[in-house]
């Protein structure tokens, strides 16, 4: 990958991640999902999403 592939590709993440957290913030304590989906608050989520990043951290 050339240097701009990968800045284009870090700026396209980094706005994704403000896109969720947007979300996740505007519903602290509320479900996030569908009705048919599990009760997931926006901690939950974030508890999920450091375990899966620690996780792939080590295994990296």
């Amino acid at each position: 990958m050339d240097a701009a592939t990968i800045r284009a590709q870090v700026e396209d993440d980094r706005a994704e991640w403000a896109r969720l957290r947007a979300r996740l913030d505007a519903h602290p304590d509320g479900p996030l999902h569908d009705p048919e989906a599990p009760d997931w608050t926006s901690r939950d989520v974030y508890t999920h999403l450091a375990q899966m990043m620690q996780w792939t951290a080590k295994e990296i």
